[in-house]
């Protein structure tokens, strides 16, 4: 080394400005994962201090007992957030919107028994044409924007009234397209913009009584013995729908959902369910961050407490950006 630079590195870590590593006395000075100053580093996890969630409810003529149960709950479900700090002591900064499982629909059904009966006529097929959310959030009880900050002074009221989004929605369900709707194509358009923030965890509640049927098509017909989706339903498929989630957060880890529906034909005080084939197939798929709880087990407090349990396992693990 050049003398007059060996001489001018000597003066500089006598005087401290030059350093070898994390310092003994002060600690390691390496920026953590919830440096205030930098944020999260490339590839480092930790606990993020900010949730996104999502309510898709089912809207259908089935679901009042259900609603009811989601609002009695709500509002407690908001409570333990509120109360919720991670292992650095910190509050999570979280927002709620809700949507619905319906879309935009039109079809036929075939009104005719799948074996004719003498004397019987062939009837026409029945046109049908049902409005749905199209993954909107729901802007209503005195709302400014499509989502409740947990800051605000009347979110418990605001969230009662919230959980109840009816029952004059669209007969066929799908509530793993609405999701992805809500955090693409709703986003995309501006509808739902502002929603989504970078570094928080995006946690996603699905509450139905029936099973998925995402059906990417229109004008089909439905007749009385084609199962719950029709003949050649053209699906979105589940790894389509984990696939759009990832691209949404930039990551697996940077997600979580919680199914509550029927895990078996069921029935309860709320209602009965059907088997949610195809969102035990999502939970399954989509790895840990995805659990199921079944909609007949009576009260929603334990289905609810059992989400945040999962969002708040993936929040003290969440990755920094890639």
């Amino acid at each position: 080394m050049n003398p007059n630079l060996t001489m001018l590195a000597s003066g500089l870590m006598s005087l401290g400005l030059v350093g070898c590593g994390p310092s003994v006395t002060g600690g390691d000075i390496t920026p953590g994962p919830n440096d205030p100053e930098t944020g999260p580093l490339p590839g480092d996890t930790g606990p993020c201090t900010r949730m996104d969630l999502v309510f898709v409810i089912d809207d259908s003529g089935s679901m009042g007992e259900e609603q009811e149960n989601l609002r009695d709950n709500f509002a407690s479900f908001a409570a333990l957030l509120q109360d919720y700090r991670n292992p650095e002591g910190e509050a999570v900064d979280f927002r709620i919107a809700v949507t619905t499982t319906g879309r935009d629909i039109n079809f036929f059904v075939d009104p005719n028994p799948p074996f004719p009966i003498p004397g019987l006529p062939p009837q026409p097929l029945m046109p049908m044409n049902e409005d749905g959310d199209n993954g909107a959030f729901r802007k209503k009880c005195g709302m400014s924007q499509r989502w409740i900050d947990g800051n605000a002074a009347n979110m418990s009221d605001t969230l009662e009234c919230l959980a109840e989004v009816g029952t004059n929605g669209p007969s066929i369900e799908m509530p793993l397209m609405m999701s992805t709707w809500a955090l693409q194509e709703r986003v995309a358009d501006g509808t739902n913009a502002g929603f989504l923030r970078d570094d928080a965890l995006l946690g996603i509640v699905m509450l139905t009584d029936e099973n998925d049927c995402s059906r990417t098509d229109n004008g089909f017909t439905l007749g009385g013995d084609d199962g719950e989706c029709g003949e050649d339903a053209q699906l979105q498929t589940v790894p389509q729908t984990i696939a759009k989630l990832d691209e949404v957060k930039q990551g697996r880890g940077r997600w979580a959902a919680a199914v509550i529906a029927g895990l078996s034909d069921c029935s309860s005080d709320f209602g009965n369910a059907v088997e949610a084939t195809r969102l035990k197939d999502f939970a399954a798929e989509a790895g840990d961050n995805v659990i199921t709880h079944s909609i007949c087990d009576g009260s929603l407090t334990e289905a609810l407490e059992a989400a945040l349990d999962t969002f708040t396992e993936a929040c003290e693990v969440f990755p920094g950006p890639s």
